[in-house]
């Protein structure tokens, strides 16, 4: 037999408002309460948790290209003008440029050069001519051909 303690413990406290005939209240509707409001509690918890867990996830694009795997920020997000002003904003890769130049009419890469705003490709065309490209270095636009 358990001696009476002086405290009660929470365990005595939760059956004694879940129990059937709810001793320590008036009505059964006080004790069905007190259930519920412990359920949507929990079910409120639950919610909150699932949200929150959800948000860095949708901030995030994976994309998968010739440098590999990243993690990159959407571009609708930042403006246009920001990635001017950050000296860790995206630019195409020396490899990339090739690539362009080859598809403007490049067929053997003599040198990559490396402006402040641009990739200088020369290289010969399929006739033998020496021929200049100039690729942008942030978007790829090709911005001369000579």
């Amino acid at each position: 037999m358990r001696k009476a303690s002086p405290v009660a413990e929470p365990k005595d406290i939760v059956q004694l408002y879940t129990s059937p005939n709810c001793s320590g209240h008036d009505s059964d509707a006080r004790a069905g309460g007190f259930e519920m409001k412990i359920k949507m509690f929990v079910a409120g918890l639950l919610a909150l948790g699932t949200v929150v867990a959800a948000v860095p996830a949708s901030a995030q694009n994976i994309v998968i290209g010739p440098d590999g795997v990243r993690i990159m920020e959407p571009r609708g997000e930042r403006g246009r003008d920001s990635d001017r002003r950050r000296p860790d904003r995206r630019e195409i890769s020396e490899r990339e440029a090739v690539r362009i130049a080859r598809g403007e009419g490049v067929r053997e890469v003599d040198s990559v050069r490396r402006t402040s705003r641009a990739y200088r490709i020369l290289g010969v065309d399929r006739r033998g001519r020496d021929i200049r490209v100039d690729v942008d270095r942030r978007d790829g636009d090709v911005l001369s051909v000579r």
